[in-house]
């Protein structure tokens, strides 16, 4: 670890009573590769701290250190790929920049508002997904439905369209026009 990284750590190191903090962790180590080429060589890339739950179910939140080299064309590259593999992998990634002080409340903070959302967000996708699905499935069946209904009476709805629009017109409704061309060309 860096002289910067030592430091860092020595300042987030409370977080160690309720989570556990694994410096330079293979992003490997963490994500599953799902093809042979894409984002390869990125896998192997070292980040600078990973938060785990205290029993080391799971993995709260990866944490990167930017100094100036992050600035630099290649970096920039390499940092956009270890987010985007990150995101697809639903895994939080957040950057500190060593340029600011970094001080240790903020550090702390910073990082329990993330594990918090993190978690907050982990909480509201554990209800009962089943009963969502079947509510959908509702919906599209009474969807499908009413569309049959509707294809089976194409011309009386076609009609009675046409009705509704000629009255409109007969009030004077504005964009008369246009709402029968559309009803007549879709």
């Amino acid at each position: 670890m860096s002289n910067y990284e030592i430091m860092f750590y020595n300042r987030m190191k409370d977080l160690e009573k309720d989570y556990n903090i694994v410096p330079q962790l293979v992003l490997a180590s963490v994500v599953d590769k799902t093809s042979r080429q894409k984002y390869r060589s990125e896998l192997y890339r070292i980040i600078d701290f990973a938060i785990f739950s205290k029993d080391y179910s799971k993995l709260l939140l990866l944490i990167e250190l930017n100094d100036n080299t992050h600035n630099q064309r290649k970096r920039k590259d390499r940092d956009l790929k270890v987010k985007k593999i990150c995101n697809s992998a639903g895994i939080k990634l957040i950057t500190f920049y060593t340029k600011y002080p970094n001080e240790k409340d903020y550090i702390i903070n910073r990082i329990k508002k993330e594990i918090g959302i993190n978690e907050s967000i982990n909480k509201a996708l554990e209800f009962d997904v089943t009963e969502e699905l079947l509510d959908l499935q509702v919906l599209y069946e009474k969807d499908l439905s009413e569309w049959s209904t509707w294809q089976n009476n194409k011309e009386k709805n076609v009609e009675k369209a046409l009705n509704h629009l000629y009255e409109m017109k007969k009030k004077r409704r504005p964009h008369f026009d246009q709402l029968l061309y559309e009803s007549l060309y879709r």
